[in-house]
Formats: structure tokens, sequence, C-alpha cells
């Protein structure tokens, strides 16, 4: 599936699903105008293994991308749902998200195979 957002931004997101697992890839720049959006596109799969966010093709994210992430967090937890963050290290928004402290504080892998390991990893725990 792929959307885009507000008419006027050059934001989208495209949304494909992998064992289980819905992938949600990001392009372009988000910010306040794609940040609700953001964060219904990611909830809206709560009780799926698991949900990746790649961020290798956006271009910039602000503030409300990140406060997005950390609420959408939470929300999926409460099914279960694991969140992990994808962004390579040259990926245009990879500092901001090492500044902000989202690579440490939400489970994050820098390829979309990685992140698929992390959710793997992250089940597995959560089972035992």
């Amino acid at each position: 599936m792929h959307a885009q957002g507000d008419w006027n931004s050059p934001a989208t997101i495209d949304v494909e699903y992998r064992d289980g697992v819905m992938v949600a890839l990001l392009a372009g720049e988000h910010d306040l105008s794609t940040a609700s959006w953001l964060f219904n596109v990611l909830t809206d799969h709560a009780g799926a293994k698991g949900v990746i966010v790649g961020l290798d093709d956006a271009t910039f994210i602000d503030s409300h991308i990140i406060r997005s992430l950390y609420l959408a967090r939470s929300e999926l937890q409460k099914s279960d749902t694991q969140l992990v963050i994808q962004s390579s290290t040259h990926a245009v928004v990879h500092r901001v998200l090492e500044i902000c402290g989202l690579r440490t504080a939400l489970p994050s892998a820098d390829t979309l195979e990685d992140a698929f390991n992390t959710i793997q990893q992250l089940s597995s725990t959560r089972e035992n």
C-alpha cells in the first residue's frame, strides 16, 4: 500500500507485510503535517508480530515524528507488538535519531534484515 500525505507535503509511507511483520517505509519530509498519519498507520497494526519503521528514504523528520514514534511504541506494546526503527548510517535522518536518543531508547537496526532479526529476538525473549 502506498499513501501520500497532505497535498502539499512530499511525504509518503509505503506499507508492506513480510512474515507477519508490518514494514512502514517513510520517504520525503515528515513533520507535524504527517505525525498523526504516521501514528495511525503504525497503531492500526497492533497485534502484528512486529512493526518496522524504515527511515532510509526520509529526507527530514522533526520532533513531532519522534513523538509519534514513541507514542506508537507505547500503544503497540499494549498488544505485545514490537516496534523497531530502521535507519542506516548514511540516511539523512540518522544523526537526528542519535541526537534525540531514539536509536538507544527504542529498538533500532541499520538494515531491514537486522530489524527483522531484532523483532525475532524480542519476540522469542517475550515468549520465554
